[in-house]
């Protein structure tokens, strides 16, 4: 997915690379699938779709039953940070 919305930037297809991101976010279904938008969504410090794919996950998981959930927010601090960081530099570039 990532490397899909990289091309589409690369080519100036930018009203695809929208479209194809709204649509990821939107039909993110699985826990893998909603990891990969959260990594997008990091990548673009579009701050409140991290933080509603961050939700989804939660929801997606449930309560812990004293098993291994198979969400593991280890993998999903990195969006998290990209994002604030990403949010961060357009703000000091503003002011």
């Amino acid at each position: 997915m990532q490397n899909v919305q990289s091309e589409l930037k690369r080519a100036k297809r930018l009203d695809d690379e929208e479209k194809n991101y709204r649509e990821a976010v939107a039909s993110s279904g699985t826990v893998q699938s909603v990891q990969q938008a959260l990594t997008i969504a990091g990548n673009r410090g579009d701050v409140a779709n991290v933080k509603a794919l961050f939700e989804k996950l939660d929801k997606m998981q449930g309560p812990p039953k004293g098993r291994m959930t198979q969400f593991s927010p280890r993998n999903t601090y990195a969006p998290l940070g990209q994002a604030m960081a990403m949010r961060a530099q357009d703000k000091s570039s503003t002011t």
